[in-house]
């Protein structure tokens, strides 16, 4: 567990919410199935603060989404605390190796044409090992001869 996280859980245990993330978490444990709206109501944040919030505390797996909900015609995300530890460390790491996924995805996409030959095909490879969708028709729309040639 890295030692933001631990930080956070030592904190919300004592009772002491010197941060906004703390405060976030603290309502979040004491209110399964709550969502951003009820959060925002509660702490009186802004809705991006408490987005930015929620992100890092689902990057260390303290958070998760269970659902969602639809009021006044908005969806929100349905949160719940995690209380088990080994489930923390799963989410985390698959919350990681999504936002990898992600990074390699953008990669090819939005940053395609100011990569090397040489780096997209490294990308590539990278994106036909994590199964991330359309890697080779990304790039071949800048090398339609490469398209296949490396998966």
């Amino acid at each position: 567990m890295k030692a933001k996280t631990q930080n956070w859980l030592t904190l919300l245990q004592s009772g002491t919410f010197k941060t906004k993330t703390v405060r976030v978490l603290d309502f979040i444990s004491k209110n399964n199935h709550t969502d951003i709206d009820a959060i925002r109501r509660q702490t009186g944040e802004a809705h991006q603060t408490i987005t930015s919030i929620l992100s890092g505390l689902m990057d260390a797996g303290l958070v998760k989404e269970v659902g969602q909900r639809k009021k006044d015609n908005i969806v929100f995300s349905v949160l719940n605390f995690v209380q088990s530890e080994e489930e923390r460390e799963q989410l985390a790491m698959e919350r990681n190796k999504y936002k990898y996924e992600q990074w390699i995805k953008r990669g090819l996409s939005d940053y395609r044409y100011y990569l090397s030959p040489k780096m997209l095909i490294e990308l590539m490879k990278e994106a036909a090992k994590h199964n991330v969708e359309q890697a080779a028709a990304e790039v071949g729309k800048i090398y339609p001869s490469r398209q296949m040639e490396f998966f």
